[in-house]
Formats: structure tokens, sequence, C-alpha cells
């Protein structure tokens, strides 16, 4: 799952980040600050790899389950809540099985209140809907029926999520297909009020423009007819790419108009002003959804003019504090997988395609920091560089900067070879001092590495790892899956995601790494690129001969 002020954190988790203030005397230290710590030792059945996102209900971390030997992600939970009556939530909410529902294992105790749930590799629909615009009919309401599937799993056990919106709907890919999940479920009550969401008399209301006419008024009365509203409102959003408040009445029409017939007239039951004018059940919301589901040709979404945010409400910022998005490890049941072009590949931003970089015949907009020229060339449409068993490592880097993107390549890799995937560099950099205090001879940039995993020498630096490449002791974020590498001599396909602190990286169509670079700052990592919002990208030249080819780059916009 993955999570940031609305970049998503997912993701990736959408690794999301919360500019919310914290509670002096209700949040312990480790879940404080901007570049917090994980809470080694806090659980010793855990071993605590990384924090993965931040907001309301406090932080999650990706967790080892020592015992286990499993992925999960772990959320320390903020507010004066009791012990007992946060058991008595998490047992409820660990009796929900579904395969469109995050299952929660177990809740942990100690100086703070925690519970244990999957960890889901996928990304949020907010984000999603902000990378790539307006969801196709087919799948927008693919994925609001199976979050109804779940959603109405749930209330026939007597519980009510609250707080349906994109945040907390997670799809992830399993066996060609996307599969939705429905995070944080019936826990709800023990967030605090962020800055997108609204609380009166204790109770959390939800999110301003997504909870319901009654669910304002009075949380206590909301039902299972609350969520179908939200999972409404939510469904427009996937359909339309406004937020609650934001559409523009003179522009509706024309979008419904691309809708299929009958789809406007479901929405607008869902989404009644009155409880009794709705949808009764989720049952009856999966049902009606799925004549729209049906997989056929997805038509380009809508275009659309785009306009500064209204405020929704006085004060109220609209940042989406993301904490779900961790990543799924899956256990039992067959996912209830998308009709609704669940193979096809994610839709772009219309108008905005990937651009190649490199142009396959010499190293035009290219530059070599740290070698001379003759260490890089190219051949058969393909950059080659050969790495020297001793000598220094050299760089290619593009001329032109880059901030938030989604970058792709294909590249191969020879038996025992080593390189990497540079970011946000600036030429000649060197960040790494000597034991003398001396800056190196040779410039160091921050990187994804991309090595051989049958060479012993490289099992510190495993592919997916983002490190700055200088020594056991650097610091470095692990890979969140292992990397599946094809055959030396075959092409590995990768695509980078970058959006502000988060990164993605996907090694033939398996996400491997979903990190947040402020945990590099915690950990003390020198390193400038660490803190820049732009900067160049490149290749390294380390170990072995390697090949780069079809570099292609889509700019996100700021």
């Amino acid at each position: 799952m993955t999570n940031e002020p609305d970049s998503g954190a997912g993701g990736s988790y959408d690794s999301t980040r919360s500019s919310s203030p914290t509670v002096p005397g209700l949040v312990p230290d480790f879940i404080t600050g901007a570049a917090a710590l994980m809470p080694r030792g806090e659980f010793p059945e855990y071993e605590f790899l990384r924090e993965l996102g931040r907001g309301g209900m406090g932080v999650v971390y990706l967790a080892r389950n020592r015992f286990l030997d499993r992925l999960e992600a772990v959320k320390v939970v903020k507010g004066p809540w009791s012990e007992d009556q946060f058991r008595q939530e998490v047992r409820a909410a660990a009796r929900l099985n579904h395969p469109n529902v995050v299952t929660v294992y177990t809740a942990l105790s100690g100086s703070v209140l925690a519970f244990a749930m999957e960890f889901v590799e996928g990304e949020n629909l907010s984000r999603q809907v902000k990378l790539r615009g307006p969801l196709p009919p087919a799948r927008a309401c693919a994925y609001a029926r199976q979050a109804a599937l779940g959603l109405h799993h749930a209330h026939e056990r007597g519980m009510t999520h609250r707080d349906v919106k994109p945040q907390n709907l997670m799809v992830f890919r399993s066996n060609g297909q996307d599969v939705l999940k429905v995070l944080d479920f019936g826990l709800a009550k023990f967030a605090e009020p962020d800055l997108d969401s609204v609380a009166v008399l204790g109770p959390i209301l939800g999110t301003p423009g997504y909870a319901s006419p009654e669910q304002v008024r009075n949380a206590d009365t909301a039902d299972v007819r609350s969520d179908v509203y939200s999972l409404g409102v939510t469904l427009r959003f996937l359909l339309t790419g406004e937020q609650p408040g934001e559409d523009d009445p003179s522009e509706a029409e024309a979008i419904q108009a691309s809708w299929p017939d009958g789809l406007a007239a479901v929405i607008a039951r869902m989404t009644a002003q009155g409880p009794a004018d709705r949808y009764q059940t989720a049952a009856e919301v999966a049902s009606a959804l799925e004549p729209f589901t049906v997989t056929g040709p997805e038509p380009a979404p809508p275009v659309r003019p785009k306009r500064k945010w209204r405020a929704i409400g006085s004060g109220i910022a609209l940042l989406v504090l993301v904490l779900g998005a961790a990543t799924i490890v899956l256990s039992g049941g067959a996912p209830v997988a998308s009709r609704g072009g669940g193979s096809a590949p994610p839709a772009q931003p219309a108008g905005r395609p990937f651009v190649s970089i490199f142009n396959g015949t010499d190293l035009s907009g290219w530059v070599v920091d740290g070698g001379s020229a003759d260490q890089w060339c190219v051949e058969s449409g393909a950059i080659v560089t050969i790495g020297r068993k001793t000598g220094p490592q050299t760089w290619l880097l593009s001329q032109q900067p880059y901030g938030d993107m989604r970058l792709r390549f294909e590249y191969q890799l020879e038996a025992g070879g080593n390189s990497g995937f540079v970011f946000r560099a600036v030429p000649g950099e060197r960040p790494i001092l000597t034991p003398d205090g001396r800056p190196t001879k040779i410039p160091y940039h921050q990187q994804v590495e991309l090595s051989d995993p049958a060479e012993k020498e490289w099992e510190w630096l495993p592919t997916g790892q983002v490190d700055g490449g200088s020594g056991k002791s650097d610091p470095a974020l692990k890979p969140t899956s292992p990397a599946k590498l094809r055959p030396s001599g075959e092409w590995n396909a990768v695509e980078i995601e970058m959006v502000g602190q988060s990164l993605k990286v996907t090694l033939n169509g398996n996400v491997i790494q979903t990190a947040d670079l402020d945990q590099l700052i915690a950990q003390g990592s020198r390193f400038p690129a660490l803190k820049r919002k732009e900067g160049r990208i490149g290749f390294q030249q380390c170990r072995g001969t390697v090949r780069f080819r079809k570099v292609e780059i889509l700019e996100l916009p700021k």
C-alpha cells in the first residue's frame, strides 16, 4: 500500500507523509517528526523495516513477523484509547475474511497501541486518478463493484466503514488482473482529526464531500447506507477526476454523455440525499454495477481543463493523508478480479505520452560524469558500458534535469554484473568523504541498484535497493520484494515512478521497491539528491557489460 499527501503514499504502500501536527503527550517520540525512526524493540516479535506512511490514525510500518517469516503492515495508533476498547475493535475487524477487504491479523500493545494487517503492494485509487486521469467507465465500475462486495461482507457482520474514499481503496495485480481491497475497516474511530476530516464531540465523521449528509449531522446514525453514499461519490470521482464539490455544472452533462446508458442513474441513486432513497445494501450496488463492468475496448477518458481546487468548508486543507497503501501478502481465497479491463495496461493521461530520451544512434543529450566519454558507447540501438574489475566507476547522466516522473527502460546485464539507475543527480557531486574527511576522487550519486543476484559479491547490493553505492555501511532501503530477473543475456523491463519523496520500482511487471526517501535522510545519508525536487537521471558503470535501451519518460505535473 502506498501513502503521501495525495501523491499517495503506495503506494505505492503509496508512501505518504502527513503534515498533520502531532498531539503532545499522546504520541510516542518515535512517531513524531517528519523523519521518524522505526519503533525498534517496541514489539520484539516484529523486525521493523521502514516507515510506510502516516496520517490521522498514526504511523504505518513495514515489518517482518519473525515467527511466521511474513511481511506485514503494522499501524501504531494515535490517541488516548483504552487498551480494552482498542482490542475489542481490532478483534471485530479481524473477523472479516474477504478477498476485497484488507485482513487485520492481531492487536499489539506495549507503551503504545498497534495492530498488524496484510501488506498490500499496490496503488490507491486517488493516486491512480491523479497520475493517469479519469478512469474508463468499465474499469471504474469494476473497482467500485469489488469495493461493494467487500463492504457487504462487513455490513453482514454488523460493521460499517464510515470513511469510504479513493485513498482507502487499494488496487494491486494478481494473476494478471486488478484486485481491489478496502482498507481500515471499522477502525476509523481511532483516527484523529486530520486536515481532511471533521470531528464533532469526538467521533470522526469521515472525509468532507465523501461523508453522507446524515453522517455529517450525527456520526452515530451512520449505517450501511452511509457507506453506499460514500462509494457513490468515490465512483463519480473515478469517472471525472474531480473532487466532491469541484464539478463544473457546465461540464457535467458533457462528461456524463460519455458514460454508458444508465450509469448516471445508478450513481444518482447511490448518492441520494435521503438514506431511504439509496440502495439499501452494498450487495444491491454490486448487482447494479455489474452490467457496466463488461470487458471491452476502453475509450480514452474525457479531457478536462484543469482548475484550481476550491476550499471545501472553512479552513479545511484538501490534503490526502493516506495510510493504507502498504503491500499485501495474500492469505487464502481467490481474489475477486476486475472484469473491467483488468489485464489492460494503465491508461496514460490524455495527450501525454511517454517521450524517448535516447535516440538509439548516439549519446546526444547525455554526458559522462567521473570518467572519459569512451567508457560509454551505442551499439545496435542500445547504450553500452563495460565496467572494470579495477578502476573507478563512472556515470552517464541526462543533460536535462527531471522532477516527478515515470520512466521506463530495458536493460541487459551479463553474469556477475552490477550497475544502477541514478536519480536527481548533479554532475561531479562528491557527498562521500574519505577516512581523513576529504571528498572522494570520483562522484557518487543516489541510485537504484541493478545487480546479478547469483553473484555473492552483490548480496549487499540487491536489485531494487536504494543507496549511494559507496559501501556496506551506506544508508540503504532494501527492496520491498525480491527481484525476479530474466536469465543472463535477456532484457529486463524496468519502470521507475517518482512523486515527491515517494519512489516505486517495477521490474518485469512486479513491484520490487516502494521507498520513502525521507527514511534515508533519517538514517543519516549525506546525499543532497534526497532533498532535491529535481535533478539529472542516468546509469552507473560498475562491473560487467551492461546495455540499456528504450529509455522513455513521462514527466508528471508539479
